[in-house]
């Protein structure tokens, strides 16, 4: 038998493929690692390239950062949070994406997911297809969503899923067991989107409740809730809901009153208390002086 029959080549991006790394070496598993792929995403305010790259010389796993599938010589690869499409040659690919498929196909599927309201979510290994994230699905992991809910928490507790998902796999590889599967059913399929800067604009039309779900689902490690204030881009880092009040003419994104110092801002149903707003270099604006504000979903001096 190949010697390299039962070892796998992993591509890791983000906190879920360092912790997934993290949990093959503390489980006794790190041999069966032939050489770890690492993924710089710059987009990010931490991609954990560097702590991937430091774990493995820590404990002698050879790596590299040029995504070329032509040197891959095991049977099966494995990606972890990988956001580049990888060129399928002479070994099986699986890819562990972030929602119970065929749900949410796509970018970004968490974000979307908290945004939506969704009372769970969870982890789906499949099969690599030409077509992304239609491939047939391996096995899945579920997870309960209690709100409020930032998207950085939740990346931790799907990192969890992540680990036992990777486990799974490496125990059937490992041992020779057939790894199986079964198609998607087509008729469920959702798909989200990636984001750009028009993505992280706060429509201030939707309710407080909807409000709230966004910028927690957009916070760290994305851009964070964006709004314009007095013609300048701010980001909107934390939020609560606020108890709504009967409000004639109601005008979306005017400021109401401070409580305690914070903001509560008229939005399209109910109220919501900006906790933390900041300026395009990372600095804090509050406590605000006027009262007479809006917050825009668009630039007026454009």
């Amino acid at each position: 038998m190949n010697s390299e029959y039962n070892k796998v080549t992993l591509f890791l991006m983000t906190y879920k493929g360092y912790s997934a790394l993290n949990e093959l070496i503390v489980s006794g598993k790190k041999h069966l690692v032939e050489k770890v792929i690492i993924g710089e995403d710059r987009k990010v305010s931490e991609d954990y390239s560097e702590e991937i790259r430091k774990i493995c010389i820590e404990n002698s796993i050879p790596f590299e950062k040029n995504n070329n599938s032509n040197k891959i010589q095991t049977q099966y690869a494995v990606a972890v949070s990988w956001k580049w499409i990888i060129d399928v040659k002479n070994f099986k690919l699986i890819v562990i994406h972030d929602s119970l498929l065929p749900k949410y196909r796509g970018f970004a599927p968490l974000v979307s997911c908290l945004k939506n309201g969704e009372k769970e979510t969870g982890v789906t290994a499949i099969f690599a297809e030409k077509s992304y994230d239609k491939g047939e699905i391996i096995h899945q992991l579920k997870s309960n969503i209690k709100y409020p809910k930032k998207i950085n928490d939740l990346i931790r507790e799907i990192s969890v899923l992540y680990n036992e998902m990777i486990i799974f796999l490496f125990d059937h590889i490992e041992k020779g067991i057939p790894v199986p599967s079964v198609r998607q059913n087509e008729s469920d399929a959702t798909y989200s989107l990636w984001l750009d800067d028009d993505d992280y604009m706060i429509n201030w039309d939707n309710s407080s409740e909807e409000i709230v779900r966004f910028i927690d689902a957009v916070s760290e490690p994305y851009k964070g809730a964006a709004a314009f204030l007095k013609d300048k881009k701010v980001r909107i880092i934390s939020s609560e809901i606020y108890p709504d009040l009967t409000i004639v003419n109601r005008c979306p994104g005017k400021m109401i009153f401070k409580d305690n110092g914070f903001p509560v801002v008229v939005c399209g149903k109910g109220l919501i208390k900006l906790l933390e707003i900041i300026d395009e270099q990372n600095k804090s604006i509050l406590p605000l002086k006027e009262l007479r504000l809006r917050f825009r979903s668009y630039n007026k001096g454009i």
